[in-house]
């Protein structure tokens, strides 16, 4: 038997008039229930059906999930909440485009000289 189960964490990195970028969550997180994969062999019977059971097991799982994701999200934004405003070098005499993370997690920006 076997099932899936995925999370959404929602945040933006916007740019502040002063050439900054700032952190922001942006939605409610979210626990997508995926299907209830299982076999079995013929002859065999199973009360409560094994569908049943497999869908109370990711029931189950689910509302530990989505309980630890919230814990997960509260210490992302209580780390985030000391760096939430990210200042590059040149005291705003650069404007930030094109913002985005890497696979690996960098941060990578395209830079407009304010002047």
């Amino acid at each position: 038997m076997s099932f899936t189960m995925s999370y959404t964490l929602n945040y933006a990195l916007t740019r502040v008039d002063d050439g900054s970028l700032q952190i922001l969550h942006t939605s409610t997180p979210q626990v997508a229930n995926g299907p209830v994969q299982h076999s079995q062999s013929s002859g065999q019977t199973w009360t409560p059906p094994l569908q049943d059971y497999g869908t109370d097991l990711q029931q189950a799982a689910f509302s530990t999930f989505t309980n630890a994701l919230g814990a997960y999200q509260k210490a992302l934004e209580d780390s985030l909440a000391g760096i939430h405003k990210l200042i590059l070098p040149g005291g705003g005499s650069f404007l930030c485009y094109n913002v985005a993370f890497t696979n690996a997690g960098d941060l990578i920006t395209n830079l407009y000289f304010n002047g």
